[in-house]
């Protein structure tokens, strides 16, 4: 705050901290209490007195004061008398820090100009949110960490798995370090690795995504030796191989479906009846989690590779031929006895990425994503309006009334995949709206209002929301980098969407632009034009 003092003599001043309150004498300074911590109000202006900070302009002079709020474990003291003479320091080293991530970003990232409306902000809003997650401290058990979003040094890989394409671009050393926590903490051991390396909960796509960010990361970067790596006695490839192993173990029956058992909350935190035991997208990512186990092992001459490709045909057959419901275009549950359960979460829309289910039925069940199902204004519902037993707004996420953050951008990204480009741009600008009041992107959000569930409302931000960035860059833009090295483009775009140029995307040596309008598309390699076509075309650069 800065106070000039128009007059010409001294000025005094006392800045109350609570000029509402009815204490008597008032309370010195605000002292918040949530949970495990505390948050304390302190100035530079100086101590503490008579119920508030005093501080003295000079005649026709200025005076800047600042004044902050401090993050406080149980354990820690306020500072004497409320003041903190570093504020301005401690300022400029947060914002130093901040340059630091947006540069890291800016450097790396490519760099979107014109589109629809929204398009550009969403994309830059997602990346933000990501950053906003990526704590640099060297306590933590690997520096940078990515904290799910509350900040309390809590990662999940299943939230981040929703971004890893996207960070294996800015910050590939970081992907790998979280990625090797993982491993060390225990593929099977734990889905929440906190920053000290203690493991709690248990989500069963635990394995599955973290497949997907080593795939991610090996993908971008070309480094598949990080399989190789030794960690805890084994290498990373042995510590996979270990999870489809048990996974097989604790779940297979001899129908070749795997049986989760009662609890949903192996789910997430679906609470619903009929998802839990034989839950379809769990089979599907199952069926995807060996096949990927079986391509690294064949790739190494590993004798397991037939193994693990046998259980991914036999979990993918058993999922075609025993769960699809033909007459509903979707794929059903099973409960105790072989009962069958249909439904309508976007959770099932996993299957929509999982090659070994046939094209025409993943564009079957794509056909639900419209209006009066799983369309919102805001996005998506969890639970189709169309499912009458199991929607609610007891859960947001999960449950039916809105979005976990990161699914929209996913399952728009699936949808660009299997050639539903309508379907994934209609997702794409519901989730346009969320800028207009958030300045980066919360755990859920409910898909008819832009509110955030009650109790997660200190939340603001998620890790997974950088779905968004990926499905802008590898879906509309049509951005398809291969693990061999090779790279294919071929942007989504419909004519409405206007004219716009992605800039900078760097794959393995080389920048790759791409230039989108009305009358189709055009790629550049640095620089220089190496074909272009019409939406719907694919260019292979030599």
């Amino acid at each position: 705050v800065e106070v000039e003092n128009c007059g010409g003599e001294r000025l005094a001043l006392t800045a109350i901290p609570d000029q509402h309150a009815d204490l008597s004498p008032r309370d010195p300074c605000p002292l918040f209490h949530g949970g495990r911590y505390r948050v304390a109000a302190v100035s530079d202006a100086g101590p503490i007195c008579g119920g508030g900070w005093r501080f003295e302009v000079p005649p026709s002079g200025k005076r800047t004061v600042r004044f902050a709020f401090i993050l406080m474990g149980g354990g820690e003291e306020v500072p004497g008398s409320h003041y903190a003479p570093d504020i301005e320091d401690r300022i400029a080293r947060a914002a130093r820090a901040w340059r630091s991530r947006l540069a890291l970003a800016a450097a790396r990232l490519p760099r979107i100009e014109g589109g629809p409306a929204g398009l550009v902000v969403l994309y830059r809003r997602s990346i933000l949110s990501v950053l906003m997650c990526r704590f640099e401290n060297e306590r933590y058990i690997v520096s940078p960490f990515y904290d799910c979003g509350q900040g309390e040094g809590s990662g999940c890989c299943w939230d981040m798995s929703f971004s890893t394409a996207l960070i294996s671009c800015f910050d590939p050393d970081g992907l790998k370090g979280m990625i090797l926590a993982n491993v060390r903490a225990g593929v099977m051991g734990g889905t929440i690795v906190e920053w000290d390396g203690r493991t709690r909960g248990w989500y069963v796509q635990h394995p599955f995504s973290m497949a997907r960010a080593i795939e991610d990361y090996v993908r971008q970067t070309g480094d598949g030796a990080l399989l190789d790596r030794v960690e805890s006695g084994k290498p990373v490839l042995e510590h996979m191989k270990s999870a489809g192993r048990e996974l097989a173990r604790r779940y297979l029956t001899p129908d070749g479906l795997l049986d989760f058992g009662e609890s949903t909350g192996q789910f997430l935190e679906i609470r619903t009846s009929g998802y839990n035991r034989v839950v379809a997208a769990g089979n599907a990512l199952a069926a995807d989690f060996f096949g990927r186990l079986s391509e690294w092992c064949r790739e190494r001459g590993d004798p397991e590779a037939d193994r693990f490709g046998e259980l991914a045909r036999r979990v993918a057959d058993a999922v075609n031929s025993r769960l699809w419901n033909e007459d509903a275009g979707w794929f059903d549950n099973l409960g105790p006895g072989g009962t069958r359960h249909t439904v309508f979460s976007y959770h099932q829309l996993e299957a929509l990425g999982v090659d070994a289910i046939p094209i025409e039925r993943r564009r079957r069940m794509a056909e639900r994503v419209r209006e009066g199902e799983f369309l919102g204004e805001y996005g998506m519902f969890s639970i189709s309006r169309k499912d009458l037993a199991h929607w609610d707004r007891e859960d947001c996420d999960w449950g039916g009334g809105g979005q976990f953050v990161g699914m929209p951008g996913r399952i728009a990204g699936h949808l660009f995949q299997i050639g539903e480009t309508c379907r994934a741009w209609d997702i794409l600008v519901r989730v346009f709206r969320w800028s207009e009041r958030l300045p980066y992107f919360p755990q859920t959000l409910y898909a008819d209002e832009l509110a955030l569930q009650e109790h997660q409302k200190y939340w603001p931000v998620q890790v997974s929301a950088g779905a968004g960035a990926q499905a802008v860059l590898f879906g509309a833009f049509g951005l398809r980098p291969a693990a061999d090295g090779s790279i294919s483009i071929g942007p989504a775009w419909p004519e409405w969407a206007g004219e716009a140029m992605l800039r900078g995307y760097v794959f393995r040596g080389h920048a790759y632009d791409v230039h989108v309008d009305r009358s189709g598309f055009r790629v550049f390699r640095d620089g220089e034009a190496v074909g272009g076509g019409r939406s719907g075309d694919v260019v292979r650069p030599d």
